[in-house]
């Protein structure tokens, strides 16, 4: 069985914080529809993560409106 990469927390954490900051971009002087397309799929995640949130804010909300349950 292959074993399984492993990365400290500390490395972890600064790729973290590039990718949040903008400062690591992938593909930058690659191919342009690979940028495009990575560019799209970070578009996608966002958004599908922004509708699982007003999902949960929206049943959320009903539930209190109809008396919390009760």
């Amino acid at each position: 069985m292959k074993q399984r990469r492993t990365f400290p927390p500390e490395f972890k954490a600064q790729v973290v914080l590039e990718v949040l900051s903008g400062t690591k971009e992938t593909n930058s002087q690659g191919n342009p529809e690979q940028t495009r397309i990575a560019e799209l799929e970070r578009v996608v995640g966002r958004l599908t993560l922004q509708l699982e949130i007003a999902k949960k804010a929206s049943s959320f909300l009903t539930n209190l409106q109809n008396g919390g349950g009760k």
